[in-house]
This record gives structure tokens, C-alpha cells and sequence, in this order.
């Protein structure tokens, strides 16, 4: 199991839309750049934007931003996201869909940039999406949103092969940071802003810190 001094990965929780933010970020601290990759009729997308609610598929939001419109400027195809991450980032892809069909697109679009599998890293929820993308070589985290999600995961109820469980970090405390890292050694906190706590789940022993706060990624690279 990892010890409370081993690295922990500071990762970006949205990847700038500039490369020299992107490199400003990387200048920072954040090891990992995070793309949301969804497919919208089909077509892979890097967005935010995601349906408040499965029942109301055509009203999108980021945050309090909505929009009825089936795609904005700010959603990109993936390899114009890729072409801004600085070189030695790697890149987290949080794939939102639970579809075994676009986890294969996935792995295709992964190995179509010739970038090696330790660059990568992909989260989700569906443990058969995550089945293929680890089966062709990639490093994958299931993401544990949910309160029911959560009591699984602290149960031992995660499937097999995982690289960590990425857990929103108003779940995670000495107890159960203990009891997940029984079951999964490496846990991934989510999203972290705050610095103070930030420190705390460093010294819990957390694998990774999601942020949007560069002084928080600052903090990770120091540990």
C-alpha cells in the first residue's frame, strides 16, 4: 500500500482552452490534464456541458451555464485539446458515457495519437467501459460520485484491474480513506479548491488531488 510520502498526482480539472494556459498550469504543478470526452450523436466531444437530468437529454449545463443548443465553440474535438497540453503532461480522459461501443471508439482514438498508454489515464462508471479501455493497456479509475456509489466502493465492491477510485472529496476522511485504500490502494480526491484541504487529504494519504486552483497544484508538486 502507498505510504502518506509517496508522490501525489496534481491534477488539472479542466484543461484551458490556450496553450499558454495550459503550460501556465503545468508551470504550477498539475502533472495531469483532465478532458471530459462525451459523444453527442455519435461524434466524440470534449465538453463540460452534460443533461441536469436523464429525463430532459436536449437542456446541457456547466455548472449555472446552460444551453439548448446540440453543440457550442466551447466543445472541441479531442485532439485540438491534446495539441495544447504541454509535453511530459499526461492526460485523464473522463469518459461520460456508459456505452461499451464508444469505450472501443475511445481506445481507437487513444491509440490513433501515438502517444504511449503510461501518458494516459481514464476514468468513468461503467465497469464494462472501463473493462475494454483497461484491456487494451490503459490505466483506468472508476469515478465514485454517488452516495450509494460510495458505500459500494467502501464495501470492496469495485471491479477488477483498476490503476485508483476517484472519489468526490466531501466523502473522504481518515476512516474512510482507510477503508477505501483496504480495497484499492491508490484513491484520487475530487474537486479539491480549498488548500487547507487540499493538506488534509495529502496527509491522508490520498494518490491524487483534482483542482482548478493552481495554488493547490503548487501544493501537490511540493509534496
Amino acid at each position: 500500500m502507498p505510504s502518506t510520502l509517496d508522490p501525489v498526482l496534481a491534477i488539472a480539472h479542466r484543461t484551458p482552452r490556450t496553450a499558454a494556459d495550459c503550460q501556465r498550469l503545468a508551470d504550477s504543478g498539475a502533472a495531469v490534464f483532465e478532458i471530459d470526452l462525451q459523444f453527442m450523436a455519435g461524434v466524440p466531444v470534449v465538453s463540460h456541458f452534460l443533461p441536469p437530468w436523464r429525463g430532459m437529454p436536449l437542456v446541457r449545463h456547466d455548472g449555472w451555464r446552460f444551453t439548448l443548443r446540440p453543440r457550442i465553440s466551447a466543445e472541441e474535438d479531442m485532439a485540438a485539446v491534446l495539441d495544447r497540453i504541454p509535453a511530459g503532461c499526461a492526460v485523464l480522459v473522463d469518459l461520460k458515457t456508459e456505452d461499451v461501443l464508444h469505450a472501443k471508439t475511445l481506445v481507437e482514438l487513444l491509440l490513433a495519437t501515438g502517444r504511449p498508454p503510461a501518458g494516459w489515464y481514464v476514468s468513468g462508471k461503467d465497469a464494462g467501459a472501463l473493462a475494454v479501455v483497461a484491456a487494451a493497456g490503459y490505466r483506468t479509475w472508476l469515478s465514485v460520485s454517488t452516495r450509494p456509489e460510495f458505500v459500494g466502493a467502501l464495501d470492496g465492491l469495485l471491479p477488477p484491474g483498476l490503476d485508483a477510485i476517484t472519489v468526490r472529496h466531501t466523502y473522504l476522511d481518515e476512516a474512510t480513506v482507510g477503508r477505501l485504500r483496504r480495497h484499492q490502494p491508490r484513491v484520487i480526491a475530487w474537486t479539491v479548491d480549498k488548500l487547507y484541504r487540499a493538506e488534509e487529504l495529502a496527509d491522508l494519504g490520498v494518490a491524487g488531488i483534482t483542482s482548478d486552483n493552481p495554488a493547490v497544484h503548487r501544493f501537490v508538486a511540493s509534496r
